[in-house]
């Protein structure tokens, strides 16, 4: 156990008719091996009995609120992240599951990385061994060139509070889960940490199930997608950012492709009105780019950091 002289973690979970699952969620958070801690539970007024379960754990690290009216996702992130007092901060929905370690490990990795403002938690990668730090230049290359993507899940994710605050949640994006992330990483060196600290459940009316081949999912990616590489335009070099828009306008035009194919003539019109960016149908013949981010290193030779940088090696 921890003493409260350790950092504070805030997890915070959003909850909607998430009855059949709520009560293993916010077990999962009351066993964790770091004491010092405030679960955060805001109830988007489901219409099942999850606030009824939620009211029955009487845990005083628990700070639990509930909506007059249903709000949506991210408004109601953007609601419990206002109440977050924690130096770090998680989200973890109301049917995910968060092992009794993590965050033990999760706060002993960010504090020694204290420059970093988010931490992401890496897929196996043969040519890379974790923890690995990413500058805001790298993260950029391997957002927009397929290298190493933060596009996990999000309570995969976690984050310095404090700058989170500042870039604020995304409530104009139904699904802003990677515009986020990318806002992050824009701002501060990401730490790339091993993975299975978290597990979220996949269960059928999910937000990001429901944007699989949605129309204004594919809308709001390459918005903000174009949004991200004009932001980061002073980052990149004069290659990179040509060959970024070069991807998004090649990347739409498949997605035109996909749509006349099928005959979805009413979707090609909307999203032709909707994107922000100018393209032409001779991006076509262009091939996607693509930039491996550390190009000298492999399966006989991965990147790596001094093992005296990992918090938990002994030197």
């Amino acid at each position: 156990m921890h003493s409260n002289n350790t950092p504070l973690f805030s997890i915070i979970m959003v909850t909607y008719n998430s009855a059949k699952y709520v009560k293993v969620a916010i077990d999962s958070v009351l066993h964790a091996s770091y004491n010092n801690i405030e679960l955060i539970v805001q109830d988007d007024n489901s219409k099942d009995n999850t606030w009824e379960i939620i009211c029955n754990f009487k845990d005083t690290r628990i700070k639990k609120d509930r909506n007059l009216n249903n709000i949506g996702e991210y408004p109601n992130r953007k609601l419990a992240l206002e109440r977050a007092t924690g130096k770090y901060v998680l989200f973890l929905d109301g049917d995910d599951f968060i092992y009794p370690h993590a965050i033990e490990f999760i706060v002993n990795m960010f504090e020694a990385f204290p420059n970093c403002g988010m931490a992401t938690m890496g897929v196996y990668r043969p040519d890379i061994l974790y923890p690995i730090t990413l500058t805001p230049h790298q993260f950029i290359i391997a957002e927009l060139f397929g290298d190493i993507s933060s596009k996990v899940g999000f309570t995969s994710n976690i984050f310095k509070t404090e700058l989170l605050k500042e870039v604020g949640m995304p409530i104009i994006y139904k699904t802003g889960d990677t515009y986020l992330r990318r806002k992050m990483g824009l701002k501060a060196p990401t730490l790339l940490i091993g993975s299975d600290l978290t597990w979220w459940r996949q269960t059928p009316g999910q937000a990001f199930q429901l944007a699989i081949n949605n129309l204004q999912n594919r809308i709001d990616s390459f918005n903000y997608t174009y949004e991200f590489v004009e932001e980061a335009k002073n980052i990149l070099t004069v290659h990179e950012y040509r060959m970024a828009m070069l991807n998004i306008r090649r990347n739409f035009i498949s997605v035109l492709k996909h749509y006349i194919i099928r005959g979805k003539f009413k979707s090609l019109i909307e999203i032709i009105k909707s994107i922000k960016f100018k393209w032409s149908i001779y991006d076509f013949k262009h091939k996607v780019y693509r930039q491996k981010l550390f190009q000298d290193n492999d399966v006989t030779n991965p990147y790596m950091l001094p093992l005296k940088q990992n918090p938990y090696s002994k030197h």
